[in-house]
């Protein structure tokens, strides 16, 4: 008996699992979006109607279905919220299920598979960093500190999957590149008299 229809319905379970699996990611990454810049705690409290306060139900909070069932209102007063939120979340489910496609599927050997199964990890919280660094840069012109310093150490953690580059080539290129960022910096104030370049550009280039 071939093995091929089992292996598709494999791969297709384990597409769709990676899609939901981004879209939940995506969900808690609203949350960071949202907290993180006005130093809010990513885990309490609940999520809850920036309007009437009314606590958002597990089943009001299923990413990007709930959007839809409820047509992007709040179930208790009715008041309509952004299509960000669904659209963060769709993005996510969208990168995972990419990613996977690039990293995972294309391997039928089981040895590396499971080498990029990690890859896999990996590739998503580097993306998902960037998700989150990007739309707070958007709203607030400004990279906080500890997404830097967690893209940093996940850049790092990489030298256990691009056995090409060591882990010293990662360190040196990261302060090399920091350095060069602060140069132009540097450069840009002592040209136009103000800041040329946010720092937290430097940091997240490092």
């Amino acid at each position: 008996m071939s093995d091929g229809p089992s292996l598709a319905a494999s791969a297709a379970v384990l597409q769709v699992f990676a899609f939901v699996w981004g879209t939940v990611w995506g969900s808690f990454l609203n949350v960071v979006i949202y907290r993180l810049p006005a130093g809010g705690s990513l885990v309490h409290p609940p999520s809850t109607c920036g309007r009437c306060g009314t606590r958002i139900a597990w089943y009001d909070n299923v990413p990007v279905l709930s959007y839809l069932l409820l047509r992007g209102r709040c179930r208790a007063c009715g008041v309509a919220y952004g299509p960000r939120y669904a659209l963060v979340e769709l993005l996510c489910g969208v990168l995972c299920l990419a990613l996977l496609r690039a990293a995972v599927l294309p391997l039928t050997d089981v040895e590396a598979l499971v080498h990029a199964l990690w890859m896999w990890l990996w590739l998503q919280a580097f993306v998902y960093l960037l998700v989150a660094i990007t739309f707070i840069d958007l709203d607030h012109l400004w990279i906080p500190d500890e997404l830097s310093f967690l893209g940093l150490l996940v850049g790092l953690a990489g030298a256990f999957f691009l056995p090409v580059v060591q882990p010293t080539d990662h360190v040196f290129g990261a302060f090399g590149a920091a350095a060069f960022m602060l140069a132009i910096a540097g450069l840009g104030r002592l040209i136009f008299g103000r800041e040329a370049l946010g720092l937290g550009d430097a940091k997240l280039l490092t």
